[in-house]
C-alpha cells in the first residue's frame, strides 16, 4: 500500500503485488496548484507485508514559487454629473487573487480632476484593498482620465482603468 501524507502528493499506485526480488516503479505526481510560495514537507508511506520493515517513510519536499495576480473592479469608473466644484467619490477593489504578496508600488492619475486616495500598499493572497477615487472638476464639460495602477504582477505590471465624468455648473439660486 503506497499513500501520500499531503494534499499535494499523489502516487499512481494505491496497492498491488511485487513477486520475490523484482522491484515495481510507482509514479508519484507533486501538485502545487493553489499553494503559496514556500516549503511543503511531506512523507510517501509505503506498507508492506516485509516482516523487517512493514512501514517505510520517504521524506519528500517542495518548493513552490508563489506568484502575486492583481483584480481590480471595476474595470472603469462613470462619476456621472457632479456640479463644479463638487466631488463624487467611487470604490475601486483591488484584489491579489495570486499565491504570492502583490506589491501595488504606485498609482497615479492621467488627469488632475481625478484624485487617488493611495499611492501604494501591499496584498497578500486572497486580500482585496478598497480605493478611494474621486472626481473633483473644477471647470465644466465631459471629463476623461486613466488611472494607472503598478504592482509587481509579472503578467500584468500596469492596469488601466478608465474614469469618466462631466462637471456642470451648479444651478443659481
Amino acid at each position: 500500500l503506497v499513500y501520500a501524507s499531503s494534499s499535494w502528493l499523489f502516487a499512481d499506485v494505491s496497492s498491488g503485488s511485487v513477486s520475490a526480488n523484482p522491484s515495481q516503479d510507482i509514479q508519484i505526481t507533486f501538485d502545487a496548484t493553489d499553494l503559496f510560495g514556500g516549503e511543503y514537507l511531506a512523507n510517501i508511506m509505503i506498507s508492506s507485508n516485509d516482516p523487517d520493515e512493514g512501514e517505510v517513510a520517504v521524506p519528500v519536499s517542495l518548493s513552490v514559487t508563489g506568484i502575486p495576480l492583481i483584480n481590480v473592479s471595476p474595470e472603469n469608473l462613470n462619476f456621472g454629473e457632479v456640479f463644479v466644484d463638487g466631488t463624487n467619490t467611487e470604490l475601486l477593489i483591488i484584489t491579489n487573487v495570486g499565491t504570492e504578496i502583490l506589491s501595488v508600488s504606485n498609482l497615479g492619475s492621467s488627469h488632475p480632476y481625478f484624485i487617488v486616495g493611495s499611492t501604494s500598499f501591499t496584498l497578500n493572497p486572497d486580500e482585496s484593498y478598497s480605493l478611494d477615487v474621486s472626481f473633483s472638476p473644477i471647470s465644466a464639460g465631459y471629463q476623461e482620465g486613466v488611472l494607472t495602477i503598478y504592482s509587481n504582477d509579472l503578467d500584468n505590471p500596469e492596469v488601466n482603468v478608465t474614469m469618466t465624468g462631466t462637471s456642470v455648473i451648479a444651478p443659481d439660486i
